[in-house]
């Protein structure tokens, strides 16, 4: 009997030491990640890199590892590293507050660089029930398909657009304009000139 109350006073203790470890590395990792972001807005993007990377030796949750991923993508991609950008961006899981934000740059970036297919690829993953997420990935993928001269893609796209989103209303309409002077343009024949 006195043997099982030690072993579940040891049981007792050893959880309390772990949750207030855990409690600890936690709050640890909050100021971390409060520094780093002040570094980033500061325009510290070295700094910052460093910090990131001495985070990569701990082991962390899956928030916290999309926090990092998010932070290294945003901070590459203010400084103009747009493929380190699309690289940490497009790992920020699904499950994330930060996902969104994460693949709509990565997008962008992808876009910029001139790798649609791989815009093509992040904006396709953006999901959910949310009409105006939809709407922004339509908008977002309609632009790729403009970019690629694909418009029957560009068409299927455009079945999302409102109009009545006061961020895209003159977007979708400039898309539009630009539709319909490309596919106006008629292509010449090498062969004739």
């Amino acid at each position: 009997m006195n043997v099982a109350r030690r072993g579940s006073t040891v049981f007792i203790f050893l959880f309390l030491v772990i949750s207030v470890s855990s409690r600890a590395q936690g709050i640890k990792f909050s100021r971390e990640i409060r520094f780093i972001q002040y570094l980033i807005d500061k325009e510290q993007y070295t700094e910052a890199d460093f910090l990131l990377s001495k985070l990569d030796r701990l082991t962390f949750d899956r928030a916290q590892t999309d926090t990092i991923n998010y932070l290294r993508g945003w901070s590459a991609y203010t400084n103009k590293k747009l493929d380190t950008a699309i690289n940490a961006l497009s790992r920020v899981s699904p499950s994330s507050p930060l996902y969104l934000k994460s693949h709509f740059f990565a997008g962008y970036s992808a876009v910029f660089l001139q790798k649609r297919d791989t815009a093509k690829i992040l904006f396709g993953e953006i999901g959910g029930p949310d009409s105006v997420v939809k709407e922004m990935r339509s908008f977002q993928l309609s632009g790729v398909a403009l970019l690629n001269r694909d418009y029957s893609s560009y068409q299927s796209q455009k079945k999302a657009f409102t109009y009545s989103l006061f961020a895209l209303q003159k977007e979708e309409e400039r898309f539009d304009r630009y539709y319909d002077k490309l596919t106006e343009y008629k292509r010449r024949s090498p062969f004739l000139a």
